[in-house]
């Protein structure tokens, strides 16, 4: 798969705030913009670094008011973009994640 089928993936929006957090440090990364089977873009407040290989965890939402599902991933940033100063955008591509979670996630991204 080429970096443009990753953007070309269906991708879903999340409505509410889905933290991401870095599973080595435990700091919190940002927040979840949208997602889909292939990969995210997260709002941040510091510049993340493009090419470089991060380690999320995150919150997928699950239907029908069920506790959401806690993902843990390997992300490669592939860009990052800032228009305003302070606020940062950078989307990523799972290069480390469960077949299961990833099902998951790509129904959900789908609307399934």
């Amino acid at each position: 798969m080429n970096s443009a089928d990753y953007r070309n993936a269906t991708r879903r929006e999340l409505k509410g705030s889905f933290e991401v957090t870095d599973s080595m440090t435990g700091l919190r990364v940002g927040h979840l913009i949208d997602l889909s089977g292939t990969g995210l873009q997260v709002a941040t407040g510091t510049p993340l670094i493009q090419d470089a290989l991060y380690q999320w965890r995150f919150p997928l939402p699950s239907p029908g008011g069920q506790a959401p599902l806690e993902v843990e991933c390997g992300i490669h940033v592939l860009w990052v973009s800032s228009e305003t100063p302070g606020e940062y955008t950078a989307g990523g591509r799972f290069i480390q994640i469960s077949r299961n979670t990833r099902d998951r996630i790509r129904a959900w991204s789908e609307g399934h």
